[in-house]
């Protein structure tokens, strides 16, 4: 996450106001999100849904899946 951070940084223009605040904000909210990531898959395990981290996963690549096929789509209509 750290590392994520500081790579922003370094981009021109994507970080606005860098610095350490910039730096710690980046690493907590990333953190954060990665371990409430990891509890919402065990719940989903805990309740017997199926294997929670593996869902999380697809949801993600079948919600990508659209965006994708349309590209797709657009590529073979303009013979690209």
């Amino acid at each position: 996450a750290y590392g994520i951070s500081v790579g922003l940084e370094g981009g021109n223009g994507i970080v606005t106001d860098p610095g350490m605040f910039f730096r710690i904000s980046t690493v907590v909210t990333l953190v954060g999100g990665t371990m409430f990531l990891m509890w919402l898959g065990e719940q989903i395990t805990a309740r017997g849904i199926g294997n929670g981290i593996s869902l999380i996963i697809f949801s993600g690549i079948v919600a990508g899946l659209p965006h994708a096929i349309s590209g797709t789509l657009e590529l073979g209509r303009t013979g690209a």
